[in-house]
C-alpha cells in the first residue's frame, strides 16, 4: 500500500506532473486572454478607420508623417530614460 501511495505520488502522471499541468493551462488561459485582448483592440480600431472620417486621416497623417494645413507636429526623440529635471513649460 505505501509502495502504491510513493508511485502514485511520484510517478510519470503523478502530483509533481500534475502541478506542472495546471502551470501549463494557467499559462495557455493567459496567453488566450492576452489574444483576446489583441482581437478586441483591433476590432474597435477597425471599426474607427471604417466609420470615423477624423481618425482616419490622423491616422493616416501619423504613418505618412504628414500635417494637414495648419497643424504643428513636434517630433521628440526616443528616450531610453526621463529627463532629469523637469522641462519648463512656457
Amino acid at each position: 500500500m505505501c509502495v502504491y501511495a510513493i508511485v502514485l505520488l511520484t510517478g510519470p502522471n503523478g502530483f509533481a506532473s500534475m502541478r506542472e499541468t495546471q502551470r501549463q493551462l494557467q499559462r495557455e488561459r493567459e496567453q488566450n486572454q492576452a489574444l483576446q485582448d489583441e482581437i478586441r483592440r483591433l476590432e474597435i480600431h477597425n471599426q474607427r478607420l471604417q466609420n470615423d472620417k477624423a481618425y482616419r486621416e490622423r491616422i493616416t497623417r501619423q504613418r505618412t508623417n504628414k500635417a494637414k494645413e495648419g497643424e504643428v507636429v513636434i517630433y521628440l526623440p526616443d528616450s531610453p530614460e526621463p529627463p532629469k529635471r523637469p522641462v519648463p513649460v512656457r
